[in-house]
């Protein structure tokens, strides 16, 4: 089966063999749905066309499993899967990639668990005996808090209102300025509106190494960060009525790589009176796809 895991940053495609040996690999670019004259045009399309390419006379394909960003664009999501597998030639399923994250932290998943998804983008998706519960993941221009772009926004607004207050900057915001080469907070808006979200989420790992510095600025932002993602989670609990021990894990580059994040989670949790059990070990949410499939009785 083809596995692929179409992230805001990178799309990863994967094929796995029944007993789960991975036996080939692609990377390509961001595989966040596009929307062109108010259409969703996937970005991915050629690089799952060329593991087709690459693998039909080498293996049997038996299934197209992909994770998605940003998929709740997309209105007509099954039309979307029977375009695909008329074009490929092979079953296609196409489902947020928070669902392949769940799946990912301990296979086929059973009783309460909860996985917080923090990269460019966030969500935070709960599972209770079956049943499934997104929140958040409605985007950066709508509510999303908690990712590497809403680090990088709120540094941002904060240069902004320093500027339209006449106050003086902070060291940290200084830095980033010099970083992108602005002078003022008017280069601000080409810097923003001329890149990518995930262009500009990457500036997380510069809020990232000045808090890993002590910057007190950074820190703060970071630890928001931790604060949003755990009132998530708390939403989450109580609209599915979770009793701990509940089962919680982390996906993503910005809430796992990122210092204080994570640990900010847990600390707002403990706080609050939850008691999590944390899901340890760094599976590749592309695995999640594995197990979704293998659930659908597809391999």
């Amino acid at each position: 089966m083809i596995a692929v895991d179409a992230g805001g940053t990178k799309t990863k495609l994967c094929a796995f063999t029944k007993n789960k040996e991975m036996v080939y690999e692609l990377v390509g670019g961001s595989g966040v749905p596009v929307a062109i004259k108010g259409e969703a045009h996937f970005p991915f399309y050629e690089l799952v066309q060329k593991a087709v390419s690459d693998l039909k006379n080498r293996f049997e394909i038996t299934y197209v499993q992909l994770g998605i960003s940003g998929l709740g664009i997309v209105p007509n999501v099954k039309s979307r899967e029977e375009e695909l597998s008329a074009l490929l030639g092979y079953p296609v399923s196409m489902e947020n990639d928070a669902l392949i994250g769940l799946y990912s932290l301990k296979g086929i998943p059973t009783g309460e668990q909860i996985l917080v998804l923090s990269g460019t983008g966030s969500s935070v998706l709960g599972y209770r005996n079956g049943q499934r519960l997104l929140v958040g993941g409605y985007g950066h221009l709508l509510t999303e808090k908690g990712s590497g772009f809403s680090a990088v926004k709120t540094l941002i607004t904060g240069i902004i209102e320093s500027f339209e207050q006449d106050g003086p900057l902070t060291e940290l915001e200084k830095k980033f300025l010099n970083l992108i080469g602005a002078k003022s907070a008017y280069d601000l808006k080409p810097f923003v509106y001329l890149r990518t979200k995930s262009q500009i989420a990457d500036y997380g790992r510069f809020i990232g190494a000045e808090a890993a510095s002590g910057d007190v600025q950074a820190i703060s932002i970071l630890k928001q960060s931790g604060k949003d993602l755990a009132g998530f989670v708390e939403k989450v609990y109580r609209k599915m009525h979770l009793t701990d021990p509940v089962t919680l894990g982390f996906r993503g580059s910005f809430v796992q790589k990122a210092p204080y994040v994570k640990e900010e989670v847990i600390k707002c949790l403990h706080e609050d009176g939850y008691d999590p059990i944390i899901a340890e070990g760094e599976h590749d949410p592309i695995y999640g796809a594995y197990y979704l499939a293998l659930e659908k009785g597809k391999i």
